[in-house]
């Protein structure tokens, strides 16, 4: 019976397992519908253009990030994703800027 409660305490303290960003938001992010034409469960390989960068914020030698591209849906999601890796998988302050306070204020509340 201690040796089963041990295990027990044992499985609820281990700490999750290591995840780079991309790995974690196939696991654990979801889209909603007022957000996503897609709702559900978020799929990398649905944004293959987002692998490289998503890789590069858990990859502890790169200290700089830009991102330029085309596509819309990618940097806000790129930044969400972020924002929810570190709050799960690796508690962080974070700041999150906008370029005007109404975007700030925007991003705030539909995000």
């Amino acid at each position: 019976m201690l040796m089963e409660r041990l295990r027990q305490a044992r499985s609820i303290l281990r700490p999750p397992p290591k995840l780079n960003l991309w790995e974690w938001a196939d696991e654990f992010r979801y889209l909603s519908s007022e957000a996503s034409s897609s709702p559900g469960k978020w799929k990398t390989s649905k944004v293959e253009a987002a692998r490289g960068p998503m890789e590069a914020v858990t990859d502890p030698t790169v200290h700089i990030i830009t991102v330029m591209c085309c596509t819309q849906f990618m940097k806000t999601e790129l930044l969400l994703n972020t924002i929810g890796y570190f709050t799960h998988q690796d508690p962080a302050p974070i700041i999150v800027m906008q370029p005007t306070i109404h975007a700030g204020e925007a991003f705030s509340k539909d995000r």
